[in-house]
């Protein structure tokens, strides 16, 4: 028996097959998992728990779906992609085959607890830095974008090989911004889950350059795919001269405080062979590394204007 394509699946998609009745939803779960071999990424751990702990405009009866859901996929969960780079980069351990998350974190949300002051000023936490992230993500597009309001390119491939690609390759010839952008996307949370490894990750963040960065492909996935993030908001596709520009990510939607999760849904992607999703911008993302030939998978999306159980059985592939 042919042994299944692992697939990341994201909130998006995770939260609607949540709010099915329970036959469409048990069909949508079996069709799922008899296709594929389901992966829980960290981040959807984390925003599950959060919308525990701080449900917002979502319904008790909504969470508690989410909740009872993702503790029946346990065998599925997916440690941080980023200690998956902390592997690779620091420890130089190739990556062979997925990580739980630590029993800790774990325990959180089998044990879910929703006035444990711990747990609450994680979560409060947890939404104060994605504020944060986003400001200083639109700071720098603000920076990069011309007077006339955006870079235009002819393609998505040419956003990559004439922006995303340049950009990461200065960054990398210029020590001291190097280490800035190492320590910006992986320094900090490589710090927090291994103390004892400062040196190290020392050693390898001053080792890292322009010559050696393919040999490391999630490290790489991490650190593009921040890039593709920041700076797509201010790039506009003209296909060809008098056509309408097309937009890769939508600078105003939601403050785009959901892309610094959007991202790691991506790079985990980078990771299997499939990204189910119901979000536009994170699949285009994740189209244009295919198309550069850096991720061989494929983008499975749903419409979210369109019944999910009618589309489950005709878009899987």
């Amino acid at each position: 028996m042919a042994e299944k394509l692992t697939a990341v699946i994201d909130k998006s998609l995770f939260h609607e097959i949540c709010e099915l009745s329970h036959s469409e939803k048990s069909d949508a779960w079996r069709l799922l998992l008899d296709k594929y071999q389901i992966i829980v990424p960290f981040v959807l751990l984390e925003e599950i728990l959060v919308n525990a702990i701080n449900p917002g405009v979502k319904s008790r009866q909504s969470i508690e779906a989410m909740v009872a859901d993702i503790t029946q996929l346990r065998h599925c969960w997916m440690d941080d992609i980023l200690e998956y780079a902390f592997c690779e980069l620091v420890r130089k351990q190739p990556i062979e085959k997925f990580i739980a998350p630590p029993d800790e974190f774990q325990q959180r949300i089998l044990t879910l607890k929703f006035d444990d002051p711990l747990v609450v000023r994680w979560a409060e936490e947890r939404k104060a830095d994605r504020k944060v992230t986003a400001q200083r993500w639109k700071r720098v597009q603000q920076a990069i974008a011309p007077k006339s309001g955006f870079h235009v390119v002819k393609s998505e491939r040419e956003f990559f090989d004439r922006v995303v690609r340049p950009e990461f390759v200065r960054i990398l010839k210029d020590p001291s911004q190097k280490l800035e952008y190492l320590e910006t996307v992986l320094g900090e949370r490589f710090r927090i889950r291994h103390p004892e490894s400062i040196k190290e990750i020392d050693t390898a963040f001053a080792d890292y350059n322009e010559h050696n960065f393919g040999s490391f492909q999630t490290t790489l996935a991490c650190l593009v795919l921040r890039l593709a993030y920041i700076l797509a908001p201010a790039v506009r596709i003209q296909r060809s001269p008098g056509l309408a520009t097309e937009i890769i990510l939508n600078p105003k939607t939601y403050n785009q405080l959901n892309n610094a999760t959007d991202e790691q849904y991506v790079i985990c992607a980078q990771l299997c062979a499939r990204l189910l999703t119901m979000d536009q911008g994170m699949r285009n993302i994740a189209e244009i590394f295919r198309g550069v030939g850096l991720w061989k998978g494929q983008t499975i999306f749903f419409d979210s204007q369109k019944p999910i159980a009618l589309q489950m059985p005709f878009v899987l592939v």
